[in-house]
C-alpha cells in the first residue's frame, strides 16, 4: 500500500527496502505530480550514490512507511534554503590546501555566516568581502540554469 501522498514532506523519513530515506526537496507541481529528491537517512552511500530523485508516484509506491522521528533531535539542520542536511554526531575537519588562503570564502548555509581567510585562521568576513563573493558567484553562473 503507498504512503499518503499528503505524508510527503521536506525532512520526513520513510523505509525503503534498500535504507531508509529522508525528503530534501520537492520540485514545484508538474502535471498531477512532482519529483521527490532524497538521500540516505543513514549517510550510508548505496551504489556510489547517496541520493536521488523520483516521482512522487514511484516514491510513494516503493515506500514502505514513514518512519517516526524524534522531532527535537540534533542530527538534522535546516538550511536557508529549506533543505534538511544530516549533521554527524563527531566533528569533521575540512582541510584545504592552498598557496593563495585569501582567494577562498566559506559559507555557512545554516546561519548565512561567510568566513575569509586572512593567511593563518578564518574570520568573519567583512560586508565589503560577502559583496565581493556575490558578485564572483553571479559573474560566473549567470544564466546558469536554476
Amino acid at each position: 500500500m503507498a504512503v499518503p501522498i499528503e505524508s510527503i514532506q521536506v525532512g520526513r523519513v520513510f523505509e525503503f527496502k534498500g535504507g531508509p530515506r529522508r525528503v530534501v526537496k520537492l520540485s514545484p507541481p508538474l502535471g498531477t505530480g512532482f519529483q521527490v529528491s532524497w538521500e540516505y537517512a543513514d549517510g550510508v552511500k548505496r551504489n556510489g550514490k547517496l541520493g536521488g530523485s523520483q516521482w512522487v508516484h514511484y516514491f510513494r509506491k516503493d515506500a514502505k512507511r514513514e518512519l517516526i522521528a524524534d522531532p527535537d533531535r540534533s542530527d538534522v539542520r535546516k538550511l536557508l534554503t529549506s533543505q534538511t542536511v544530516p549533521s554527524q554526531q563527531d566533528a569533521v575537519p575540512i582541510t584545504l590546501t592552498t598557496k593563495c588562503p585569501r582567494k577562498w570564502r566559506m559559507v555557512d548555509l545554516e546561519s548565512g555566516e561567510v568566513w575569509a581567510h586572512d593567511g593563518e585562521h578564518f574570520t568573519r568576513a567583512e560586508p565589503a568581502e560577502v559583496r565581493e563573493m556575490a558578485q564572483a558567484l553571479l559573474a560566473k553562473h549567470a544564466g546558469a540554469p536554476t
